[in-house]
């Protein structure tokens, strides 16, 4: 893996998450279920992966398959389980929380956000169903998110490319300064990285890499992540 890039690899088991680790991932997403697209791990998963794996495991917060539209117990018990899952050593939590017009529901995300620090925050590919991805972006960067998962908004990075493009020269002066504050001016710097969801082929990696100016190739199907400057 060229420098400057991270392999994230979402899993759903033990035994994948130790051949994440084995295969040279960088950093795990874990959630339960895939095929509903990943929804909020149990405690004993995290606490067995953590007892298998060294590298980072990030912790996905979704109650549920679906919309991203919860109802006010949802978003308690998404509270609940970021404790649960800081208390069983998540190294970063993984959530992603709209609005019914499409926009990044930014009270609910601040209040998950409270609550899942000082851990790093992930958006997930919520994002992709966004209305407006420049705006949800400018968003997510004011909220303090650490970095966003998308693939353009559409179902593939390759099918995604315009957009993907358009981001990356959105944030590509933070990421040269790597100092900006977020608007409430907390102080704390932030690093906010889109990561390209790229499917099972690893051509559809090298293929957006190639594009989008990261040197690089990638040997295992992952959520691979341009990082500005540092590895975690």
């Amino acid at each position: 893996m060229a420098p400057g890039i991270l392999m994230e690899v979402c899993v759903d088991s033990v035994e994948s998450a130790i051949s994440a680790e084995r295969g040279g991932a960088s950093r795990i997403e874990l959630c339960s279920s895939l095929v509903e697209g990943g929804v909020t791990p149990s405690i004993g998963l995290l606490q067995v992966v953590k007892q298998y794996v060294k590298i980072p495991v990030f912790a996905i917060v979704r109650p549920r398959g679906g919309d991203f539209l919860y109802t006010d117990s949802e978003i308690e018990v998404m509270k609940a389980d970021i404790k649960m899952a800081k208390a069983s050593g998540a190294n970063g939590i993984v959530f992603g929380v709209l609005t019914e017009d499409g926009r990044v529901n930014c009270e609910v995300c601040l209040d998950l956000i409270a609550e899942s620090r000082p851990l790093p925050v992930t958006f997930h590919r919520a994002f992709d169903m966004v209305h407006d991805p420049s705006t949800a972006l400018e968003c997510l960067i004011s909220l303090g998110f650490d970095r966003v998962l998308t693939s353009g908004c559409d179902s593939t990075a390759l099918e995604g490319l315009p957009t993907l493009k358009h981001l990356v020269e959105q944030v590509s002066p933070r990421w040269r300064n790597n100092r900006e504050k977020p608007a409430a001016d907390s102080g704390r710097l932030w690093y906010l990285r889109i990561s390209l969801f790229c499917s099972i082929f690893p051509r559809l990696f090298n293929e957006v890499s190639k594009q989008l100016g990261l040197n690089g190739s990638l040997p295992l199907p992952a959520r691979v992540q341009r990082e500005s400057g540092r590895h975690l």
